[in-house]
């Protein structure tokens, strides 16, 4: 059987593909890079056999195993700093990279900064993660970014602002259709234990939750 797992390009990159690494299996795997409704609906119809999601998009349809919570930083190139430079500053101040089809990730950066009295700088839209990582690497521009890419963006000559950015904590699940565990029988459910400890042991090595 070669099993079928999906999530967003830069959950896949850096947390499914080390987690794989790490768990010791080796069967065939299918990564697909989906939306999160995407991503539930074809676990849902029994087209994908696993999914990383946000909690808060699961469905009753479907099995789930919370991995952690995904929080994010402030990572700014050393060219761009100031000093004394604070959440307002950082967000409403320097010129951001974001990722353009995250509208909520947009819209609650974008309240913080009015919370703080400032206007969230989006001046890059970019389709991935790597793209605003690849932006912050030329010195330009600021990213509001998971801290499970940090250790990529920390080669870059950045500084991560201290900041209070909480509203914007995504607790992650594993998700997976009971029917399909059922029908591929055991070796569908140890291998559904061992990715799940295998993404706990990645989450917890890369402080997702702090």
């Amino acid at each position: 059987h070669e099993w079928a797992i999906g999530a967003g390009d830069s959950v896949l990159q850096w947390l499914l593909i080390p987690a794989l690494g790490r768990s010791g299996l080796s069967p065939r795997w299918s990564l697909q890079n989906l939306r999160t409704a995407e991503t539930v609906s074809r676990v849902a119809d029994e087209r994908l056999d696993f999914g990383l999601v946000r909690s808060d998009a699961v469905r009753e349809s479907v099995g789930a195993a919370e991995i952690g919570v995904i929080k994010y930083a402030i990572v700014v190139p050393r060219r761009l700093l100031r000093r004394n430079l604070s959440t307002k500053t950082a967000l409403a101040e320097l010129p951001h990279a974001t990722i353009g089809a995250d509208g909520q990730l947009t819209e609650r950066l974008r309240k913080i900064a009015s919370d703080l009295g400032g206007v969230f700088q989006a001046r890059l839209k970019c389709d991935s993660l790597g793209l605003c990582l690849a932006a912050v690497r030329t010195g330009k521009y600021a990213a509001v970014l998971p801290t499970y890419i940090i250790y990529d963006a920390t080669a870059a000559s950045v500084e991560i602002v201290e900041a209070d950015l909480d509203e914007l904590n995504r607790p992650m699940a594993l998700i997976w259709n009971p029917r399909t565990l059922e029908m591929l029988g055991r070796n569908a459910v140890e291998t559904r234990d061992a990715l799940l400890a295998a993404l706990r042991a990645e989450d917890e090595e890369r402080r997702l939750e702090g």
